[in-house]
């Protein structure tokens, strides 16, 4: 892809407010980013994030997971040490189960089903210098009785031994009455290293199973990207919190393998491919992945998860080289900074991007303002009706939608490896270390939902936002 390039000079901008129609049919946070689109939004209001109520111990969560809400407010989060956590909305402990140590270690955020169920990607690293790995789909039930394990398909290339390596969260694809759990994964073989993007039933089994991109290299030569993606799984199975292949600010917390948007309600997936390209198929259970459009960069580049614009077949990518690149308009900016976290999707119609070395940058078109943050983050922020939190490594950070100034911090060590989310009755959950934050909600009438928000009714065409910071 050689898209348009614009580069942001340093300005105070003046953005009119462009509304989305928002159509959530809840509040809850069922997949890693908010919803299967990756918006990053949960409609309901909340409350600044000053003092949490109660901090968990939830062990070890690997950068770039973070929790999960079901529609009744459970919580869920998975650990390092294989455990999955499901606390009451208020974090009080509800189950843990244990997975087999053959499973290995949780990478990645959990997903939530359509009718509660729960599905958790688990990765182990076999073997010594040169391990090969093994990756598995796990499902419970809501109440935590584990339901089945289905083990990921082996590599289709030489030596056909490696099982795959995956720290991309599970996503739901469903259309009417069908669901389907999608996964990108990583295997590797000799000289070479494959991303591929599995489709799972939800009764248990694989039902596709697609190649999207792959790298062939010298393997006496420097790692490429997909190599150096398995290296940072064995770091952190091996040495969690020790050096790490990455030379960006937290570079113990490498670069999380992004995982897969779904345009909601339709057959379309976005797969970013870890290595210079992102990729959109249309997706049928009987049929599989049929590749419809392909973008590619001319270089090697990491890059965010993909986020669904609002009702249109378009996705926007931060990338490692600091590029924020809407597909297919063939259109970027760049911002000469890291973007490792998705992209968050206001409900103002504002992009909200979480650069590297610490700033959120605010992009409506091609217009943009960055808000400084106290320390680096690779963590997405997490939009509701009234705030923005940001996690970066030392506070939590609440903006006001309306003026975009920061309203509230919550200090902490630690932090910016984890996104906050929100849940449906207006918590907001946020890690640093190995602990999970919970903020209280507004003092309002619970479910059922219906209740009005500052979403309702829409603003239409007379609201103007006065950035207050500067690129």
């Amino acid at each position: 892809m050689n898209p348009q390039r614009i580069t942001i000079a340093k300005a105070t901008l003046v953005v009119l407010f462009a509304v989305e129609n928002v159509s959530l049919s809840h509040a809850a946070w069922p997949t890693a980013h908010g919803n299967p689109s990756n918006t990053g939004f949960a409609r309901v209001d909340t409350k600044a994030a000053t003092s949490p109520t109660v901090a968990v111990n939830v062990g070890n969560i690997a950068p770039g997971s973070n929790p999960v809400t079901a529609a009744d407010g459970t919580v869920y989060i998975g650990n390092l040490a294989g455990e999955l956590i499901a606390l009451h909305p208020d974090g009080s402990p509800y189950w843990r189960f244990k997975l087999n140590p053959e499973a290995g270690s949780i990478f990645s955020s959990p997903a939530v089903g359509g009718d509660g169920s729960i599905y958790v990607v688990s990765t182990a690293s076999l073997g010594g210098t040169n391990p090969i790995h093994a990756s598995f789909l796990h499902k419970f039930l809501p109440g935590g009785v584990w339901a089945f394990t289905t083990v990921f398909p082996k590599s289709t290339i030489y030596p056909f031994t490696d099982g795959g390596a995956s720290a991309a969260p599970p996503n739901v694809w469903a259309l009417g009455d069908r669901e389907a759990i999608i996964v990108p994964v990583v295997y590797k073989g000799l000289g070479r290293s494959e991303v591929r993007v599995i489709a799972f039933s939800t009764a248990d089994g694989v039902i596709a199973d697609k190649r999207v991109a792959i790298q062939v290299y010298d393997i006496n030569g420097s790692a490429p990207i997909l190599q150096a993606v398995i290296d940072f799984f064995d770091h952190l199975i091996t040495n969690f919190g020790g050096p790490a292949p990455l030379s960006l600010p937290l570079p113990e917390a490498g670069w999380p393998q992004p995982g897969v948007a779904i345009w909601e309600g339709t057959s379309y997936v976005w797969v970013a491919d870890g290595i210079r390209g992102t990729v959109a198929y249309i997706f049928d259970p009987a049929s599989g992945f049929t590749e419809i459009l392909r973008y590619n960069d001319s270089a090697d580049r990491l890059s965010s998860p993909p986020v669904v614009l609002d009702n249109v077949p378009a996705a926007v990518v931060g990338t490692q080289n600091g590029y924020f690149e809407i597909l297919p308009q063939n259109f970027s900016i760049s911002f000469a900074d890291a973007i490792t976290a998705a992209p968050t999707r206001m409900a103002n119609n504002l992009l909200a991007v979480i650069a590297r070395s610490g700033q959120v940058i605010v992009i409506n078109g091609s217009l943009a303002v960055g808000l400084p943050l106290n320390g680096p983050s690779i963590a997405s922020a997490a939009a509701s009706c009234t705030h923005l939190f940001v996690s970066s490594t030392n506070e939590l950070a609440t903006f006001d939608m309306k003026t975009l100034t920061k309203i509230a911090r919550f200090q902490w060590t630690d932090g910016g490896r984890n996104a906050p989310i929100i849940g449906p009755l207006g918590h907001v959950y946020a890690i640093a270390g190995s602990e999970l934050f919970v903020f209280a909600p507004l003092q309002r009438a619970p479910f059922p939902f219906g209740t009005q928000t500052a979403c309702d009714p829409p603003v239409s065409g007379g609201g103007v936002v006065a950035f207050p910071g500067t690129l």
